[in-house]
């Protein structure tokens, strides 16, 4: 059984009534979680675990529908533009950093950094 449901995802990711489904993310998620309680040294309450496991989910979400952090929202006449604004992978998110937060084994912060060596870089420069 799930850790979270879809409505406390979508507590955490208001004015996104276009995300009608985060099966996909809870599931994702809770293995993310099964694999944190697996590698912490003592016990890791059912709160946390249902904490980490929404925030995770939230996270996915987000980064599967806005390929990463938002990149443009309008309202009215106002616009809003950013992406990787907070950083690599868990960081790229607000849920993803709550998610770091709540991780005290450090077992997220190690994904992210491992994912991050792994990931080719490129550069360009305009001139």
């Amino acid at each position: 059984m799930a850790r979270c449901t879809h409505a406390e995802v979508m507590v955490l990711l208001p004015n996104r009534s276009d995300i009608t489904d985060t099966t996909p993310f809870i599931t994702s998620a809770d293995l993310l979680v099964d694999e944190i309680v697996a590698a912490a040294d003592s016990a890791i309450s059912t709160e946390k675990q249902k904490a980490l496991s929404t925030y995770i989910a939230a996270h996915l979400t987000l980064v599967s529908h806005d390929q990463g952090a938002l990149a443009a929202m309008s309202v009215g006449e106002s616009t809003d533009r950013y992406h990787n604004v907070y950083g690599f992978g868990f960081k790229m998110t607000r849920p993803g950093q709550f998610a770091l937060l709540l991780d005290t084994t450090g077992y997220l912060s190690d994904l992210d950094q491992q994912l991050q060596k792994n990931t080719k870089k490129a550069q360009i420069q305009v001139i």
